[in-house]
């Protein structure tokens, strides 16, 4: 695993950049390129906390810096998603 100070590709279709408080969203094609700011970051022992607001709804990410699993939530109001991922080193991906 990186360190967080680094990009890295969160499950699914989204890049995590820490460097510059900013998500882009890599999936669905018709998204691909979009980009929402990290509001706040936090570290809690060996875990990242993000948060951000896009297009209304509250999201966080938790980001395990000693596994690279990972845990977006995204707060519809009277719904939520909840996603369980794993980091991807962006190094590692093909071009």
């Amino acid at each position: 695993m990186r360190s967080a100070e680094r990009n890295a590709l969160v499950a699914p279709g989204v890049r995590v950049d820490l460097d510059n408080n900013l998500i882009t969203l890599l999936a669905p094609d018709e998204r691909s390129g979009e980009t929402t700011p990290i509001r706040a970051i936090e570290r809690s022992g060996n875990d990242v906390v993000m948060t951000g607001i896009n297009a209304g709804r509250g999201w966080s990410i938790t980001l395990s810096e000693t596994d690279g699993g990972v845990v977006i939530t995204v707060n519809l109001g009277d719904a939520a998603y909840v996603v369980f991922g794993q980091c991807i080193a962006e190094d590692l991906l093909s071009p």
